[in-house]
């Protein structure tokens, strides 16, 4: 690179150079600085005249840096690390904060916490605004949070990439539920096999399976329970088992704050329906994100809240 006067170099620059180096792509960058791609993708060209160098090149697999890319990663950082410590730039209050937060989570959770995360943020931080997305699959959130696509992901996430960070909430566990008055229902709780297995079951499922690793279970104890219906969602299945005589297997704390909990009563299933873990996670670029983070704790907090089996 030719010598330059420094007087004509945006330092701003240098932020952004950071990123495409660190992602490796132009709408990750973005994403990690809250910009458009189309600003990136003039910043990356700046970058190019200021270097004399491509700095990322496309190739089968995605973008690659070149030589002289790989050479500034290391002072760049050191630099920029430097130039952190230097201004010291003060944390916005999280009340003055201006920004959007994208949530993924499934449908049953969001429909419990997100009124009461709403109503949180409105007292804490009036400037933020949420959008959540349905859960689809542990696959694919995650690598909508590796691109920049989502903030935040709840759900049971099991093993994470190294560049994303998981949080551990809690257990959930599960109760059966029949409608009130039902035939199920005994003094102690508790359902005897065959009487569990003599009604119809509603399923969850979100691919529209017939059988789970429950049945899976039955299955080894020689028993078999019949499914009546099998449903995306676990929305739907309180007004179900409320206007029938079928039992479901749901998550205990729906059980115990669904409005319409009132309806159903709870039975312990001669066969233990075992627990999921409930997990949040973050894109580790996101872990100094005064939005993301007030987001996630106040996620965490509820969430502790209604796992506790109090």
């Amino acid at each position: 690179m030719h010598e330059k006067n420094l007087r004509s170099v945006d330092l701003n620059l240098l932020v952004i150079l950071d990123a495409l180096l660190s992602e490796r792509s132009v709408t990750r960058a973005a994403a990690r600085l809250f910009l458009t791609q189309p600003a990136t993708s003039h910043a990356l060209e700046r970058l190019r005249t200021l270097f004399d160098d491509p700095l990322l090149e496309r190739r089968k697999n995605g973008m690659s840096l070149t030589a002289r890319a790989e050479e500034l990663q290391a002072p760049l950082r050191a630099i920029l690390e430097q130039l952190h410590g230097l201004v010291q730039i003060p944390a916005t209050p999280l009340a003055e904060l201006k920004q959007t937060v994208h949530v993924a989570m499934p449908d049953y959770p969001a429909a419990l916490l997100v009124p009461r995360l709403w109503s949180a943020l409105r007292d804490t931080a009036p400037g933020l605004n949420l959008v959540v997305h349905n859960w689809s699959d542990n696959t694919l959130e995650i690598g909508r949070l590796q691109k920049g696509e989502v903030s935040l992901v709840l759900s049971t996430l099991g093993t994470v990439p190294a560049e994303v960070e998981k949080v551990h909430i809690g257990q959930e566990s599960y109760v059966g539920v029949a409608a009130r008055g039902h035939a199920l229902g005994k003094a102690d709780g508790a359902a005897g096999m065959e009487e569990f297995l003599r009604y119809p079951h509603v399923l969850v499922s979100a691919k529209g399976n017939a059988t789970t690793p429950y049945d899976q279970a039955l299955a080894a104890l020689g028993v078999q329970r019949r499914v009546g219906i099998s449903v995306a969602s676990f929305l739907t299945v309180p007004d179900i088992v409320a206007a029938s005589d079928a039992v479901a297997l749901i998550p205990r704390s729906m059980a115990k704050h669904w409005p319409n909990a009132a309806q159903l009563q709870q039975f312990t299933p001669p066969l233990d329906p075992g627990s999921f873990s409930v997990d949040i996670a973050w894109h580790k670029r996101r872990a100094q994100d005064a939005a993301t983070q007030a987001v996630a704790q106040a996620l965490i907090g509820l969430l502790r809240d209604y796992l506790s089996p109090y």
